[in-house]
């Protein structure tokens, strides 16, 4: 029997993964969209950049350090064959996050856990949910052979929840193309429509800014990817006269702004001052991130898409996109800047974006309990 704590707020544990700022930035939204009903209390279990995230975001609530799985990018391999080389720490992981979410359920009397691409955190005495666009998983040339087994077992892992919010339209008219449509769709999906912080922000008053830039840079992901571009648009932009912020996606670095002529660097800026600069920057570079995509099209914004090298999530997003001419593509290795500034105004991320509150009819589900 599930339990319940009738008559009372129900405890939501909410957890994303913390590879980069993508996952918490996106569910900044969906915990202010419960925080808003008044009928949950909610506690966030994540760690590094994705804890400084939102605790500088919702200071209030209650966190808890519940770590999820690290991998480091390679400059040799891509991210596929090193999830690969890794899968059994990866699998004894998901079953370690597993078990230590029972203590966690039963400390904090937990009612309804979130997750967001955290496989292992679902229980069979609670409500459990997981957020993904990743219904399939694509892998490299040479990987091919697998993927058949690997999807078998996502879908495996994400039917063990309650629910699967996917973060994206149904049909068509999407963003995540394959990612988010596969042949076979697990019984427990939702589609809740792309989400986004911005949602919260685009009808309040924005931060008034001292300066204005031409191009926006917006840097997340693991290392060593992360430096790696950094240093390759410093070292592009400094011969340049075109002036740049860099928010360099680093919350926990406390550091104020750094200034290399014509470029200046923030560790990390707010939702509402991040606002602002996207909106009055005439170009906007980032990684091929689906949190990042989301954010841009919510917000109408054109922008050049530089997917992380290796990993074929980004890969086959950004290809996909430039495609059909949503955002322009390059790449890591040696990006024509010049040519995308001159190619990007037939760009535009002109999805019809449904307003029919899904997400909210999947939040009025929460409080579903069915035996098992």
């Amino acid at each position: 029997m599930r339990k319940t704590h009738s008559g009372k707020q129900k405890t939501i544990l909410f957890c994303p993964l913390d590879w980069g700022l993508g996952h918490a930035s996106r569910d900044i939204f969906i915990i202010q969209k419960l925080l808003n009903s008044e009928k949950f209390k909610i506690i966030i279990g994540t760690d590094n950049a994705s804890y400084h995230l939102l605790k500088s975001e919702f200071p209030n609530l209650q966190f808890l350090r519940f770590p999820s799985f690290k991998i480091r990018y390679s400059v040799v391999f891509s991210l596929s064959t090193k999830i690969i080389f890794q899968l059994p720490k990866i699998l004894y992981w998901i079953h370690k996050e597993h078990h230590m979410l029972k203590r966690i359920i039963f400390q904090q009397q937990v009612d309804i856990v979130i997750s967001d691409n955290r496989y292992g955190l679902w229980n069979k005495n609670i409500h459990s949910v997981i957020i993904s666009h990743q219904i399939k998983i694509f892998l490299s040339a040479r990987l091919k052979w697998l993927e058949p087994f690997v999807n078998k077992k996502i879908k495996k892992w994400l039917q063990r929840f309650d629910q699967c919010w996917v973060p994206d339209m149904k049909g068509e008219n999407n963003l995540a193309g394959k990612l988010s449509h596969p042949e076979e769709l697990p019984i427990n999906l939702s589609y809740i429509g792309p989400i986004s912080r911005f949602l919260l922000t685009r009808n309040q008053n924005h931060s008034k800014l001292t300066k204005k830039y031409e191009v926006l840079v917006i840097l997340s992901g693991p290392e060593p990817q992360r430096s790696i571009l950094e240093k390759i648009l410093i070292r592009h932009f400094r011969e340049k006269e075109t002036s740049v912020l860099i928010v360099r996606g680093v919350p926990w670095q406390k550091k104020g702004q750094t200034i290399y002529g014509n470029i200046s660097l923030v560790s990390h800026l707010p939702t509402t001052l991040l606002y602002s600069y996207i909106s009055t920057a005439k170009y906007v570079i980032c990684r091929a991130g689906y949190s990042s995509i989301m954010d841009l099209t919510i917000l109408n914004k054109p922008a050049i898409l530089i997917p992380t090298p290796g990993q074929t999530e980004q890969e086959y997003l950004a290809q996909s996109l430039h495609s059909r001419k949503f955002f322009y593509c390059l790449e890591q290795k040696d990006p024509d800047f010049e040519k995308a500034f001159s190619e990007i105004s037939e760009y535009h991320p002109a999805l019809k974006i449904e307003t029919n509150g899904y997400l909210d009819q999947a939040i009025k589900k929460l409080d579903v309990r069915n035996n098992r």
